[in-house]
């Protein structure tokens, strides 16, 4: 999504990115977007786990059955970036 609005901001002049006029945040989390991060061209992506599907898949069939829940929060462990900290090597690990 943030890449829309980069897209809208850069149509219109409007600078983006680290100490510029727009702080820009994502949750794109693919190459591209870590790209414009590592660029500084965005200030922070963060991940929202592609995997939580399974979790849910299950406590949706858990819930049909009758079952009980043996927890009611599950915590995945997700990543942020920041602009100023991000490596070559988080774009090559961890975009999609």
């Amino acid at each position: 999504m943030a890449k829309g609005a980069v897209a809208a901001l850069d149509k219109a002049n409007i600078s983006h990115g680290v100490g510029k006029d727009v702080i820009v945040m994502g949750f794109d989390c693919n190459k591209w977007a870590l790209e414009e991060l590592l660029n500084q061209n965005w200030n922070y992506d963060g991940q929202c786990n592609p995997f939580q599907s399974e979790y849910i898949k299950d406590v949706i069939q858990k819930l049909e059955n009758g079952e009980k829940l043996s927890q009611k929060t599950i915590i995945m462990n997700e990543k942020g970036f920041d602009a100023t900290t991000i490596t070559q090597d988080d774009v090559n690990n961890y975009g999609i």
